[in-house]
């Protein structure tokens, strides 16, 4: 759902920018859309986690098979290299604003999570523990991990490099979600996806716990302005500044603050489902549920959407964005719903990839 508000603003050209990017130097969004911005900064974090608790559920569900472990393999995998190809070939076309086509490839989210999901065939098979200690150091040793690098062989690495370990905007082909800073979310999410069934981790009081204890950090790190804050300048100041975080590529602070608000948030949805849930569960459950399609179908959906309203109200930019999101966000629900029955009808086809 959050998503859907970055991107249609994104291809509608509304600003909801709360969060940096190095080598990318653009001003944050007007009140109150720079909070619009801030709140959906937590998308991106958990899509990660939540990929990695999805599949480890998965991998639960397929026990007992004498094929087990090749099968999730294979799905791994053949999922990794779709990811991959529709990245390139479907998802950074469609980035460019309205009706436009881009003609350069972006590392984005589907190539880092595919390339990362390749790398998680192989880490399945150490102990759940381990795999989730990996990911933790990940998280909080990859700006570590980027300092060690001496200056001389950053600067040769180019692409290749930045794929890996940094952001890269204003060069083609441009690199969004460098992948060992992302990793550690998705490890961490699959290590985590059989705890995530017990009772204890179904009370909403321990999610708030965890979500204070990550807040509590955050402020630490950030209000120490050292390790963990990837700081790129810019000239707002006060509290904007403080809370105006690095993405890209992603600083502690910034996972911290996001995961910490997730926290929170998922506290407040089992809180909601012991009172009975409602509409808009059912509808955040049929998008969860159909993640993949719905993130291809929003992008083209938006990018019609944001085309005709921006020839219809072009000087009204509020207006225009709040009608993009409404419009797409009323077909979207009823398709996922739709594509998530479709797959349940035919289990054992392509689908299952998808």
């Amino acid at each position: 759902m959050l998503m859907t508000v970055d991107h249609a603003a994104a291809l509608a050209r509304f600003n909801v920018l709360a969060e940096r990017y190095s080598g990318r130097f653009e001003p944050m969004a007007p009140f109150p859309w720079w909070v619009l911005g801030l709140v959906t900064n937590f998308a991106a974090p958990l899509f990660w986690f939540a990929s990695g608790v999805s599949l480890g559920l998965f991998e639960r569900g397929m026990r007992g098979r004498a094929d087990a472990g090749l099968s999730l393999t294979k799905i791994i995998l053949v999922r990794a290299g779709l990811l991959l190809l529709l990245d390139a070939f479907v998802i950074s076309p469609l980035w460019a604003p309205l009706l436009r086509l881009k003609v350069f490839y972006t590392f984005d989210m589907l190539s880092s999570l595919g390339l990362s999901l390749a790398l998680l065939a192989g880490l399945r098979f150490l102990p759940r523990r381990a795999l989730g200690v990996l990911g933790l150091v990940l998280i909080v040793g990859f700006e570590a991990l980027r300092a060690a690098l001496p200056a001389g062989l950053r600067e040769a690495g180019g692409f290749w490099l930045a794929v890996w370990l940094d952001h890269v905007g204003g060069s083609h082909p441009v690199v969004s979600f460098p992948v060992l800073g992302w990793l550690g979310l998705l490890l961490l999410g699959y290590a985590f996806a059989v705890a995530a069934l017990r009772p204890t981790w179904r009370s909403p009081g321990r999610w708030v716990w965890i979500g204070g204890l990550l807040l509590t950090s955050w402020a630490v790190l950030r209000w120490s302005r050292g390790y963990g804050n990837l700081d790129v300048p810019i000239p707002e100041t006060g509290f904007v500044e403080f809370l105006t975080m690095t993405k890209g590529p992603p600083s502690l602070t910034f996972l911290l603050f996001n995961l910490g608000l997730a926290a929170l948030a998922y506290a407040g949805v089992l809180l909601w489902e012991t009172r009975g849930g409602g509409r808009i569960w059912s509808a955040l459950g049929d998008l969860g549920r159909a993640a993949l399609f719905v993130y291809l179908v929003h992008l083209v959906l938006y990018k019609v959407i944001a085309w005709g309203t921006h020839r219809a109200i072009h000087d009204y930019e509020v207006i225009r964005f709040v009608i993009t999101w409404t419009i797409g966000i009323t077909v979207l629900v009823p398709l996922a719903r739709w594509y998530r029955k479709l797959k349940m009808s035919y289990r054992k086809s392509v689908l299952k990839y998808l």
